[in-house]
């Protein structure tokens, strides 16, 4: 759903954030890849990650 908005939004950059906690780094990457399917400049947000607006 997140990808649909931010394709109809004519969003930039999709950051995927506030993941299951018992998600492994695995898992993350996989639902990332799956996101960049539908809106390719997808990343999931991971700690430390700052992004400059």
């Amino acid at each position: 759903m997140a990808c649909d908005v931010a394709r109809l939004a004519n969003a930039r950059r999709l950051v995927l954030f506030h993941h299951e906690p018992l998600y492994d780094d695995e898992k993350i990457a996989s639902i990332e890849r799956a996101a960049r399917e539908t809106f390719p400049n997808t990343i999931a947000a991971y700690e430390g990650l700052e992004i400059v607006l």
